[in-house]
């Protein structure tokens, strides 16, 4: 992805049901301003399925905009023991590349 800076760039601390619907309206006003999303989940953010939902909701409006959103480092800590428990990590072809490669489409 080209063009990452501070501005669009979206940082949570938390990818859980309490905090998707304000990560959501952050990542849509990032979308609106830019070509290239980043999502920044921190190591140890908590996450759940309905982060992990948002999170691909993000990555298919984006390839239907013509627009790139990818994570800022592939998922780790409690998003990535959660993609390894719910079997998202087995087929990169499936869409596991977006889990794995950090910014990427």
């Amino acid at each position: 992805m080209n063009n990452i800076n501070d501005q669009n760039i979206c940082s949570c601390n938390a990818l859980t049901i309490r905090d998707v619907l304000a990560v959501k309206e952050i990542l849509l006003t990032k979308f609106r301003g830019f070509d290239d999303v980043v999502l920044d989940v921190p190591n140890d953010a908590p996450a759940d399925f309905a982060g992990i939902q948002l999170i691909d909701a993000a990555h298919r409006y984006a390839a239907l905009n013509g627009k790139r959103f990818g994570l800022a480092r592939p998922a780790s800590g409690p998003l990535g023991a959660l993609l390894e428990q719910g079997g998202f990590l087995q087929e990169p072809a499936a869409g596991g590349m977006i889990w794995r490669a950090g910014a990427e489409q």
